[in-house]
């Protein structure tokens, strides 16, 4: 024990020189301890004690950019393919989603057709006016005749116009079935599925997300109170949102008759969610009546769980996450039943 004391003295000393800048004498007037020097200075000590680290893995914050655009298509239509994802930098122009245009294309063609029509009605008609001039030259027919021939080119003429003008208006028309971004900016939450129906089947044109602020329409917004196995959550409207998801495995009540009743082949399902919005269930009735199903609910029929679509080869959207509960050579029901869809869909285009 007395080396490493004796160690401890030469240390000690070692760091009082350095400190002290050598001796007194080596310090003069202007060392550390003389005249000239700077003063001691009180040194505050905090004593630090462990604690425990919670674990986490969600970190409530929220960003609000100081401009923000809420894009909604201009056009009815089937969401054929998304270019972007949350999070991606986009430029003014760059397209953002495209809406299946063959019922638009098949319009245009047939508009284009009937101007053929009228480009013949037209020729027609002033061959006829030719005929008639010439006939009322040689006084063989009465101006009456002459002017009923210079109406009907006129008329010809001005439907002729009117078709063309349709040709134009469909061709802007097509235009809007590519959604592009209007500034340069960051892509937010794509809400596509359930925002489209909403704004262009059930006419409610300020449908949208209390996610992204106040709206008057709020078709999507924060759940409140839900049901889970500890009974009855509530969360405060403008709250903290900390702890406020809807997480784990929740049932739900299949509706008979439907798409996912089929799929499932069952009345009641288990599925796992993470989420904290939810389809406001005070416009089912209203989404309802313009054809889309509601097809799976909470058991007390309070969340939306499934929507889907009959008219529709494979239209369904859910709320919960059938990914986590997938596997490679286990497929969840709704993965293998969309690429079955998909495959007998292909073979028949």
């Amino acid at each position: 024990m007395r080396a490493p004391f004796l160690a401890l003295l030469v240390l000690c000393a070692a760091v009082a020189a350095a400190c002290g800048g050598g001796n007194a004498q080596q310090a003069g007037p202007g060392g550390a301890g003389g005249r000239g020097g700077f003063p001691a200075m009180d040194v505050k000590t905090v004593t630090l004690t462990p604690k425990p680290i919670p674990q986490t893995s969600e970190f409530v914050a929220t960003i609000k950019s100081l401009r923000s655009t809420n894009i909604q298509p201009q056009v009815d239509g089937f969401v054929r393919q998304i270019m972007v994802k949350a999070g991606d930098r986009v430029r003014a122009g760059q397209p953002l989603l495209q809406i299946d245009p063959d019922k638009q294309q098949a319009t245009v063609a047939t508009t284009q057709s009937q101007r053929a029509e009228r480009d013949a009605d037209l020729a027609f008609a002033r061959q006829q006016l030719a005929r008639v001039q010439k006939l009322f030259d040689a006084g063989a027919v009465s101006r009456q005749e002459l002017e009923q021939a210079e109406t009907n080119v006129k008329t010809a003429e001005a439907q002729l116009e009117a078709v063309a003008s349709q040709i134009r208006e469909s061709q802007v028309q097509l235009q809007y079935y590519r959604v592009t971004a209007p500034t340069d900016g960051i892509v937010g939450d794509i809400e596509i599925r359930q925002g489209e129906h909403a704004i262009h089947q059930a006419g409610i044109q300020e449908a949208s997300t209390t996610e992204f602020g106040e709206t008057p329409e709020p078709v999507v917004g924060l759940i409140t109170e839900w049901m889970s196995e500890e009974g009855l959550q509530k969360r405060a409207r403008g709250g903290d949102l900390g702890g406020t998801m809807r997480l784990g495995a929740y049932p739900a009540k299949l509706t008979g008759n439907s798409v996912v009743h089929s799929i499932y082949g069952s009345d009641n399902i288990s599925e796992r969610h993470r989420h904290r919005y939810e389809v406001n269930i005070h416009y089912k009735d209203q989404l309802e009546s313009t054809g889309l199903l509601f097809s799976g609910m909470s058991p007390d029929g309070q969340l939306p769980e499934i929507v889907e679509r009959p008219d529709h080869p494979w239209f369904v959207g859910v709320q919960f996450h059938p990914e986590l509960k997938s596997r490679p050579f286990e497929p969840h029901p709704l993965f293998a039943s969309f690429v079955e869809a998909a495959l007998k869909q292909s073979r028949l285009v």
